[in-house]
């Protein structure tokens, strides 16, 4: 991940619950983008990303599954999601293109 944003602060995050996300990408402008990382999309629970939008609405979110065949969007728990493979997040724009909190 650090190596598609070397300029990029990646945090994760976690409530007290135990809830988390994986990876949190700021773009410096108020948005937080939120990267969940599951082997296979069936395993993806919502529910950690679902608490992270209601203290942090603003921003995108993705599902990072290697297997995947082709990258589509679904609907979990009321958010959108992007499912992709690696590479397919690396070729979101939204995602790679303004993102670019300074370290």
């Amino acid at each position: 991940m650090q190596a598609l944003r070397p300029d990029s602060r990646i945090c994760y995050w976690r409530d007290s619950s135990g809830r988390e996300v994986d990876f949190v990408i700021g773009d410096g402008r108020g948005k937080a983008h939120a990267v969940e990382c599951k082997w296979d999309p069936r395993s993806f629970d919502p529910a950690g990303l679902a608490v992270f939008r209601g203290f942090y609405p603003a921003g995108s979110n993705f599902l990072v599954c290697p297997s995947i065949p082709h990258s589509y969007k679904k609907r979990c728990k009321g958010l959108e999601v992007m499912v992709c493979d690696p590479a397919g997040l690396a070729r979101h724009e939204e995602m790679l293109g303004a993102v670019g909190e300074k370290r």
